[in-house]
């Protein structure tokens, strides 16, 4: 299956020092009379006015690849805008520190956006691994991965490292996206299974407009796309509605209520323009010839695990990473809500349970009495047809009766059936949607607690170890402090920049795999709110208009028999 074409940006390989160009450096670092006026002679200052806090070349250049070449900002742009900056608002006397420069960044970023197409690669990387049974939610590895091979493609936001965008597969379109379309499930046959072809089984017929496609797919279908797009989607809430041992059932009343759940699946899956895309998911509505989707099912068997979000796939290319606590509260939020409404839900499902149940008991029970009076009717008939003087004139009387109440009957029975399936049904799949935004959020505060509790345990070991002042313990990237003079090590910011390069990787696996989490459970919960709206509207729309139809034809029939009783025709004598 080519469920993830390699559609990715193109990237630079420029190494960080050869990256930084020169003008950037000479302004930053000439001597403070030389940023003032070029022209004039160089002016010695005596050694006690020297700033010990003033920045080296080596700290430039990372400074600048950090927060310039490595987010996608154009460097030329940078350079000219920081000689622009320098004359202007540069620091006094030119004594430029870590703190001034990232102060002109933080400038220069109000005006300038990166530049995506010539984005550098970042070298830290995201490695994801499922954890227990549930696979289709994301968690970081336990241990620091060491050797970045396939380091991930940031595309920044803003000047906040909490909120960033980051470069993944994209997806090819598909005939679905972009066309709003409709899946109707009308039909459900039982196939029974022969010598070689299985045991007995439901087949239900898909239509999906306006393509016209028209298959029929079993029980075990619906289970295999709900796994594929598990694996493929990990950042989607997927209703868990087919289980994949579940025992087939062949009762009426089950088939009906398996049909009207696959359908409300698909709808659902229609709703994402990235399940659209999907080639399996077009392949299981499209393709009509069995012995072709059987090898197409065969092939998405196969899907591997994501395990990186480098290997995550979706329409536009790239995936956003949130840390911030409004996402992180929202979702909290949304979290008490479910818990507080869902027992009221499963409360109005069962009731519509008992409810359906009794307007059943009353349908049976009028049409126990129609029966009656069709048995009266038949004895008056009888009756009638023998006497020659004082016949029944009850006779007409009992056969309107007897149609009267079957059609009360019948209509009881339809509101019976409305009930199951705009009340009982409506929140049973609810509940499937409902359970896959609890798994996501139970998987996101996990993934938050695991990135908090790293963070902090992680600045508490740097303290100790920047308080120990011994260098030869603080495991960092020798390419990386090569030219970092050892008194900038002093410096705690550029000390707990560079110390523990192994712990700063797997810390950043930890918050993508968080942020991931964080940003797809706020965004899902949020679109959720405007679905189910539309859901309420269009299935309790239909639940009212049913009743108003069929009350209108009981308020009709009984108008119909009203007038022939009044006016019945008595047998003559």
């Amino acid at each position: 299956m080519d469920s993830q074409p390699q559609n990715l940006q193109p990237e630079s390989t420029l190494p960080p020092q050869e990256a930084v160009p020169e003008n950037v450096e000479r302004v930053i670092t000439q001597e403070p009379a030389q940023a003032q006026q070029e022209s004039q002679s160089e002016i010695p200052k005596p050694e006690a006015e020297v700033n010990p806090d003033v920045i080296k070349p080596a700290t430039v250049k990372a400074v600048v690849w950090e927060e310039i070449l490595a987010k996608g900002y154009d460097a030329v742009d940078f350079a000219q805008f920081l000689a622009n900056y320098q004359r202007e608002v540069g620091p006094a006397n030119g004594a430029w520190t870590q703190v001034t420069l990232r102060e002109a960044i933080a400038k220069f970023k109000e005006t300038h956006n990166p530049e995506f197409d010539n984005q550098v690669m970042m070298t830290s990387s995201v490695a994801f691994k499922p954890t227990g049974q549930q696979k289709d939610n994301f968690a970081p590895p336990s241990e620091p991965i060491g050797t970045v091979e396939e380091p991930v493609r940031r595309k920044t936001l803003d000047a906040t490292a909490a909120q960033e965008k980051i470069f993944i597969n994209k997806l090819e379109l598909s005939v679905l996206n972009g066309q709003d379309v409709h899946i109707k499930i009308d039909e459900a046959k039982v196939s029974k299974g022969g010598m070689f072809s299985g045991v007995d089984h439901v087949r239900f017929t898909i239509r999906t407009q306006p393509m016209g496609w028209v298959v029929d797919r079993k029980h075990k279908d619906f289970s295999r796309l709900q796994t594929a797009l598990d694996k493929l989607f990990p950042g989607l809430a997927i209703p868990k509605i087919a289980k994949k041992n579940e025992k087939e059932k062949f009762g009426d009343e089950s088939i009906r209520k398996r049909m009207y759940v696959y359908e409300k699946f698909l709808q659902y899956c229609v709703k994402s323009e990235d399940i659209k895309a999907t080639k399996f998911f077009v392949d299981f509505l499209s393709v009509d010839d069995r012995k072709k989707f059987t090898n197409i099912k065969k092939t998405a068997q196969s899907l591997p695990t994501i395990n990186r979000i480098q290997e995550l796939a979706n329409t536009t290319g790239e995936t956003p990473i949130d840390t911030t606590p409004e996402k992180a509260n929202y979702a909290m939020l949304v979290e008490t809500y479910h818990v507080q409404a869902d027992p009221i839900f499963k409360d109005i499902k069962n009731l519509g349970k008992k409810l359906a149940a009794e307007l059943a008991q009353v349908s049976a029970t009028l049409n126990e009495i129609s029966n009656r009076y069709n048995v009266l009717h038949n004895i008056s008939s009888g009756f009638n047809s023998k006497a020659i003087n004082g016949k029944d004139k009850l006779e007409n009387v009992f056969f309107e009766l007897h149609t009267m109440l079957r059609q009360w009957g019948n209509s009881v029975q339809s509101q019976s059936n409305s009930v199951k399936k705009n009340l009982v049904c409506f929140y049973k799949y609810s509940s499937y949607e409902l359970n896959a935004f609890k798994t996501m959020n139970q998987n996101r505060l996990k993934l938050q607690c695991e990135y908090e509790k790293f963070q902090k345990d992680l600045y508490a070991k740097k303290e100790k170890l920047f308080a120990s002042g011994d260098f030869s313990k603080w495991d960092m990237d020798q390419s990386k402090i090569r030219n970092v003079p050892k008194d900038d090590l002093k410096n705690k910011e550029i000390a707990f920049e560079l110390m523990l390069n192994k712990d700063n990787l797997q810390l950043g696996q930890y918050k993508d795999s968080y942020g991931f989490s964080n940003y797809a459970a706020y965004s899902q919960m949020m679109k959720n709110f405007e679905t189910q709206y539309e859901a309420y509207k269009e299935n309790f729309g239909e639940f009212l208009s049913k009743n108003i139809e069929l009350n209108s034809h009981l308020n009709f029939t009984c108008d119909a028999i009203l007038g022939v009783m009044r006016g019945v025709e008595v047998p003559a004598n």
